[in-house]
Parts: C-alpha cells; sequence; structure tokens
C-alpha cells in the first residue's frame, strides 16, 4: 500500500468513525465567542429564496459608533465564517477600524440554508428546493438582495462591497449585469478575483485534473444540486484538524488544493473543513468548471442548442465589465496558482475604474491565504483599511 493509499484510508476511516462526534462553531457563535456584537437578518431573494447575514455594527471595543458598512462574500463552497474564525479575521479587524460589518451568505449555505420558509414555517429540505441555478443567479438576486438590505437598515446610500475568490467574481457580474448598482457600491474590493481563469492549473502536473474536469462536463447526472455530507456544518475532519498530526494532514489537504506550500493560520483550516463544502448546485460546480477551462468569464454555457434558446447565439455571452463603474481596488498574488497574475493583469487592463492594486509578490502568499495565511492580517487587513478609509 503506497503512501497516497494510507493517507486516503486514514482520513475516510476517521470521517466516518467520528462524524457524529463534532461540536463545531458557527459564524454568530464565533462572533460571541470573541466578545463582538452579533445582529442577524433574514431577507428574501427576488427568486424567492430565503437569505442571512450576520452583522458586526461596531467593535467590543470603543464607543459603540456604527460605522460605514461592509459586506464581505466568501469563496466557493464556503460560509461566512471564513472571516471570523480567529481574533485576527478580516471581519473583525474591519469592525476594530470602525466598519459597520455585514457577513454574507450564499443561498442554501451557512446561516441562508437555516431559515424557515415565511409562507410553510418550517425550513425547507435540499431536495425540495429549486436547484436549477448558477453564479448567475447568485448574482443578479442574491448580493442585489443584501445590497438593498444593508442600504435600506443603515440608511447609507452606499455600501463598500468585498470578497475572495468567488466572493470578488459575484460582485463583478452583478455590477455588470445591473449596472444600475453601480451607483450603490463605495467601494469594490477584489481579494483574488475569479474571473478569466485561462492561466490556472496550467502544466503537465495538472493534466489529470483538467482532463477530469472535462469528462465531469460531459457526464449526465440523475442529481441536480452536492451535498457530500448529511450535516454540512457538522464535518468530523475539521475537529480533527485540532490534532496536531491531524492539523498537520489538513494543512497539506488545502497545501494541495491551491497549489503551492504558503504557512496558513490553523483555525480558518479547521472552520473549512468542518462546515466545507456547503451544499451547492451542480449547475454552478459546472459553471466554475467552465470559466476554468475556457478562459472566458462568461455566462452558463448550455450548449450549443440551449445557448441558442437563452442567449439566441451558440456562443455564451462574456460578462461586459466594461459597465462596471465601481471604484474597485483589486489584491493579488504572485503564488495564487488558481487566479494567477496573468489573468489578473486582464481584469486590470479592462476594468474602467480600478482605483489601487495591491499585488503580493515579496512572501508566500497563495490563493487561500487572503482569509487563511498566517499573515492575512498583517498584509491584507491594514491594505483594505487604508483603502476604505479613502473618500474616492
Amino acid at each position: 500500500m503506497n503512501i497516497y493509499k494510507i493517507y486516503f484510508f486514514t482520513v475516510v476511516t476517521i470521517l466516518f468513525g467520528t462524524q457524529y462526534l463534532v461540536s463545531s462553531k458557527e459564524t454568530w457563535e464565533k462572533i460571541k465567542a470573541n466578545g463582538y456584537p452579533l445582529k442577524m437578518y433574514e431577507y428574501m431573494s427576488e427568486d424567492r429564496f430565503m437569505l442571512g447575514m450576520e452583522r458586526i455594527p461596531y467593535s467590543k471595543y470603543g464607543n459603540k459608533t456604527i460605522g460605514k458598512p461592509v459586506i464581505l462574500l466568501s469563496g466557493m463552497f464556503a460560509t461566512s465564517i471564513v472571516y471570523v474564525s480567529h481574533n485576527k479575521s478580516l471581519g473583525f479587524l474591519l469592525s476594530d477600524a470602525g466598519f459597520d460589518v455585514w457577513l454574507f451568505n450564499y443561498r442554501v449555505t451557512g446561516m441562508s440554508k437555516k431559515i424557515k420558509d415565511p409562507r410553510t414555517g418550517i425550513i425547507p429540505k435540499l431536495t425540495s428546493l429549486n436547484w436549477d441555478y448558477s453564479f448567475h443567479e447568485l448574482a443578479i438576486y442574491d448580493l442585489p438582495a443584501a445590497i438593498d438590505l444593508v442600504l435600506s437598515v443603515t440608511g447609507h446610500s452606499k455600501v463598500d462591497v468585498g470578497g475572495v475568490s468567488l466572493g470578488a467574481t459575484i460582485p463583478l457580474i452583478t455590477l455588470a449585469e445591473k449596472p444600475e448598482y453601480n451607483k450603490k457600491v463605495r467601494n469594490l474590493v477584489l481579494m483574488a478575483p475569479a474571473t478569466r481563469m485561462g492561466s490556472g492549473y496550467q502544466g503537465i502536473q495538472y493534466y489529470f485534473i483538467r482532463k477530469a474536469i472535462r469528462t465531469f462536463l460531459k457526464a449526465k447526472f440523475k442529481f441536480n444540486y452536492i451535498s457530500l455530507n448529511s450535516d454540512p456544518d457538522n464535518i468530523a475532519v475539521g475537529q480533527l484538524c485540532r490534532i496536531k498530526f491531524f492539523g498537520f494532514i489538513c494543512v497539506q489537504s488545502m497545501n494541495l488544493i491551491q497549489g503551492f506550500y504558503n504557512p496558513l493560520h490553523i483555525e480558518p483550516v479547521i472552520d473549512v473543513f468542518t462546515t466545507y463544502p456547503q451544499p451547492t448546485s451542480l449547475k454552478s460546480v459546472k459553471h466554475y468548471f467552465q470559466l476554468l477551462l475556457s478562459g472566458r468569464f462568461s455566462n452558463y454555457d448550455y450548449g450549443t442548442v440551449g445557448n441558442l434558446a437563452h442567449y439566441n447565439s451558440i456562443t455564451v455571452p462574456e460578462y461586459n465589465i466594461s459597465k462596471i463603474t465601481a471604484p474597485a481596488i483589486i489584491l493579488y498574488s504572485k503564488r495564487d496558482n488558481l487566479v494567477p497574475p496573468k489573468d489578473i493583469k486582464w481584469l486590470l487592463d479592462n476594468l474602467p475604474n480600478v482605483k489601487d492594486k495591491l499585488y503580493i509578490d515579496n512572501i508566500p502568499f497563495s490563493h487561500q491565504s487572503f482569509v487563511m495565511g498566517k499573515n492575512s492580517h498583517l498584509v491584507v487587513a491594514p491594505y483594505i483599511v487604508k483603502q476604505l478609509s479613502k473618500n474616492y
């Protein structure tokens, strides 16, 4: 038995042997445990999905003054917990800097999947939901609803919107497809934004991964959503990561995903493995893979016949980022293997209103480092606070 089989057997055995012994924390519990004030909001998207956001209105330090609002979006399959995993997480540091922090959850993710349907008074089962959505629907329905809620509650005319990876992709689609929302966004903070990804995961070492993705996209499935765990917020691997030996395996597994070895903070790694992956539509996964292989920043590809029906064209239309006029601040890294600098250059060259950028090239810093890096609080947070404190 080789080392890879031993590794796989160990992880799987422990996962299934201990899956009912896990006691995980959710975003709201993390906020309260760290002593910060908490508010929680339920609201509905235009296509009638129930959504939820956690809010840190002010810091646990100071005079309880509520500052300018900022919405933070997480990456694919993740929940808002990535922004409050430890006391130096971005959500807490923004709060300490005087911002009103709102933590966004996509439909059927984190807090959003535990809200009762107001029509029935019960929490819908996964099998009863409409899973016919991709990134496009998250962008044209979920985020606009969140922006409108924040502006309504706070009385502000604009809100800062920030995200990492997919959390940076969604706002770009929103502002390209619903340009009227540009006037509602004060600053757009894009950390490792996944748009055109044609340069990511290139090379012979990723040949079989890309081949598997092509096979996946061609396959016909009988299911329309992916939920790998019966309780997505209570996954045993996350708690095992707290043990030194398994913690090492968890970090190395994350490094395999992101492609490079970089120091990661153990707390967010634990939270990711405890709550990851969240339930996601098959269509969203396919949309991600389509972008990865095509090298285009485009809508969902339905195939020749489907594209004609949806777009009146065989070719899938690209998102027109020239319509994005909100001030953009872009953070990216030399060692980001998923969204490398070559792809970011396209965004920098074509986004109309880039106000500032941070290129991290002199320290080990990869795709996951923006929210899980041991030094992200020294690199990312101070820069974002400084930029959001300016008046554009």
